[in-house]
């Protein structure tokens, strides 16, 4: 008997293969589910905390005081340091939003901070969180956008959104899009398409693709950690990115403060030629009231010599 199989493939490079196939199963949806291994799971968790002790200790680098007569780091003192520091300090301890109704933390898989501000995981508690909520992990690696109905598919051409959940609802044609804070926006609709380009709630560049004619569903809006982690790095060390565009406007500076010292050289030269003129003269002056002087000394003694 042949058998009509038929798979709508969501991730490349996956390949299914059926070892068997019951008539009970024949004209029935199947649910295929799948999970990282757990020692993946760690490995590549592990990756990631030493990607952020590895920009932890860059940024350490560059903003250590100077000590024992040595130079400090170039950037000492500076706010875009003690900012982008707080920011990746902050993803253990701030929600991954946009993955469940429920909130996930980075710390939650068992990232804890040690007392030098390093990152360590505690693979005791990695080990419970991750097999009570495997799915969860995927707030580790994997940016998504997903929706609780299945004849909904939800994404987004650009990386523009704010992670979080939104409510997605159809009814007659017009759609709608409803933010955690239950601001309403009305979605755009084409041929079972429907988008939102706005930005008064955060889901800027969703599309949501669907054929029924009703629909009241969720839409999960994630960004993994390793996503903005990615993010971070591009930002700071990429050409161009913070550091570079940091150390241009020293330099900047560093031209107009040398400008200022050619421009205050030149007002002190000025003013030193004005002073030695004015000396050059006083002293002149000086000389001549001297040998006027001489000439009524002279004068003086001659009328006594007279008399």
């Amino acid at each position: 008997m042949a058998v009509d199989v038929r798979f709508l493939i969501l991730f490349s490079g996956v390949t299914i293969k059926l070892d068997n196939v019951s008539a009970s199963d024949m004209g029935t949806d199947q649910v295929i589910s799948s999970r990282y291994s757990e020692t993946d799971a760690l490995a590549t968790l592990e990756t990631v905390v030493s990607e952020i002790n590895y920009l932890l200790s860059f940024l350490k680098e560059q903003s250590k005081p100077g000590t024992n007569g040595e130079d400090g780091g170039p950037l000492h003192g500076d706010h875009f340091i003690r900012y982008t520091e707080n920011k990746i300090k902050n993803l253990t301890s701030t929600a991954i939003a946009g993955y469940d109704d429920e909130e996930i933390y980075l710390s939650s898989f068992g990232v804890v901070t040690e007392l030098d501000g390093t990152l360590s995981i505690d693979k005791t508690r990695f080990t419970e969180y991750y097999n009570s909520k495997p799915k969860h992990f995927a707030a580790v690696t994997t940016s998504m956008i997903r929706t609780g109905d299945a004849g909904v598919t939800g994404s987004a051409p650009t990386d523009l959104f704010t992670p979080g959940v939104y409510t997605f609802a159809l009814s007659g044609g017009t759609a709608t899009l409803t933010d955690s804070g239950g601001a309403t926006e009305y979605m755009s609709a084409g041929t079972n398409r429907y988008g939102y380009s706005g930005n008064i709630i955060g889901a800027t560049g969703l599309l949501l693709d669907t054929s029924k004619a009703s629909a009241n569903t969720s839409v999960y809006m994630g960004r993994s950690v390793m996503h903005t982690l990615s993010q971070y790095i591009d930002d700071v060390l990429t050409l161009n990115g913070d550091i570079d565009t940091k150390i241009y406007k020293l330099e900047d500076d560093l031209d107009d403060l040398l400008e200022d010292q050619e421009a205050l050289d030149t007002q002190i030269a000025n003013q030193r030629a004005i002073y030695v003129e004015k000396f050059t003269a006083m002293e002149t002056a000086v000389s001549s009231f001297k040998k006027t002087g001489e000439f009524l000394d002279n004068l003086i003694k001659s009328w006594n010599s007279s008399n």
